[in-house]
């Protein structure tokens, strides 16, 4: 999807980019924008909900509830990790048990809703995990963190992605 290659291009320059040069810095600036851009778009808080492609074919969520269920460990790991290797530049959650119920949540919403996840988010019947205030920016961060940290293909297909990134970010920002 297109947010995957361009966070991707972003990684790939600061990787193997001089970090003197100032293309380099020009196309990393550049491709970090276009992905903020990206993000903003499915979020909630920057289109009204009729604007929003909420399409969302059951089979895309399953496929998106299994990957976070079968990976839900490391993908709470590493949303949560303190010293990343790769990204450096996405904020990360400050736990890893707050990652994880926040991935329990979102996997149970998703094989719940199915084909209404997008909407079912977006509507005034969604009840958030029963957390302490003191803990919620930090769930929204690992929502937001886990949309910026998933890339197609590696991950899944750009149907189950979107769906997956536009429920996070929802979430997050009833969070906030």
């Amino acid at each position: 999807d297109q947010y995957s290659w361009v966070a991707t291009a972003s990684m790939f320059a600061r990787f193997f980019g001089d970090a003197a040069d100032p293309k380099v810095l020009a196309t990393i600036e550049r491709s970090d924008a276009e992905a903020k851009r990206l993000m903003e778009n499915l979020s909630s808080s920057s289109s009204s909900p009729s604007n929003i492609d909420d399409k969302c074919e059951a089979k895309f969520a399953f496929e998106a509830a299994a990957k976070v269920i079968s990976n839900h460990e490391a993908i709470a790991s590493d949303c949560s990790n303190k010293d990343p290797k790769s990204q450096v530049h996405i904020s990360r959650s400050g736990s890893e048990v707050i990652a994880d119920v926040l991935l329990s949540y979102i996997a149970s919403l998703l094989m719940n809703e199915g084909d209404k996840a997008i909407k079912f988010v977006q509507s005034e019947h969604l009840q958030l995990p029963a957390i302490e205030d003191g803990d919620k920016a930090d769930m929204a961060q690992a929502a937001r963190t886990v949309a910026s940290r998933l890339c197609v293909p590696r991950d899944m297909s750009a149907p189950a992605a979107k769906v997956l990134r536009t429920v996070l970010l929802a979430v997050a920002e009833k969070l906030d």
